[in-house]
């Protein structure tokens, strides 16, 4: 990092040896030097029998990201939380660099402030997708939990509730909207 010029550098990851990726991809979003990742867990019948019940989720990290990925959830159990909690697993598992994580979900930004608060040391993990949990908080303290950061953004909302609020909220909707969609197309009907 040349703090000398570090007005040139464009935003995104600090420009150390170690880092492989020495321009942020046109597509990524920075904010205070963390990558806005977008998650989103999909089950549209979430209502039919759990037998029959599927899932899938979303990893956005901009629009032709290389990153982006999208993969059905597995287990005899599937809903909408559950792939939530899986995205925010391979998120922590999966990231290379300081990260902050946009989710639509309330039960997975609690639950990922609280680990990154107190520390998953003081935080026993939710009784419900408690493997996942115990994965994710390995994760997080292996990479530091500085690295990592939460936001809460808004669930399922249209264009025109969206559209006249700041640019930065349109553009947390649209990453978060864009994996949501992204996440449907493992999914078939029951």
């Amino acid at each position: 990092f040349n703090e000398e010029n570090d007005s040139k550098d464009p935003p995104g990851p600090p420009r150390t040896e170690r880092c492989y990726m020495q321009k942020p991809l046109p597509s990524e979003r920075w904010e205070d030097g963390k990558l806005v990742v977008a998650s989103d867990g999909a089950c549209p019948y979430q209502s039919v029998d759990h037998e029959l019940r599927r899932s899938a989720v979303q990893l956005h990290y901009g629009v032709d990201h290389p990153a982006n990925v999208s993969w059905p959830t597995h287990g005899m159990v599937q809903g909408a939380q559950s792939a939530e909690v899986a995205g925010a697993m391979r998120w922590a598992q999966w990231s290379w660099s300081p990260t902050k994580l946009l989710t639509d979900s309330q039960y997975v930004y609690d639950t990922v402030r609280r680990f990154l608060s107190f520390g998953p040391c003081f935080c026993k993990p939710p009784k419900f997708h408690r493997r996942a949990w115990n994965s994710f908080c390995m994760a997080i303290e292996a990479k530091g939990r500085d690295n990592f950061d939460v936001e809460k953004v808004a669930a399922h909302v249209e264009w025109e509730q969206v559209k006249d609020r700041s640019e930065a909220e349109v553009e947390r909707w649209l990453r978060n909207d864009a994996a949501d969609k992204l996440s449907l197309i493992h999914i078939s009907e029951p």
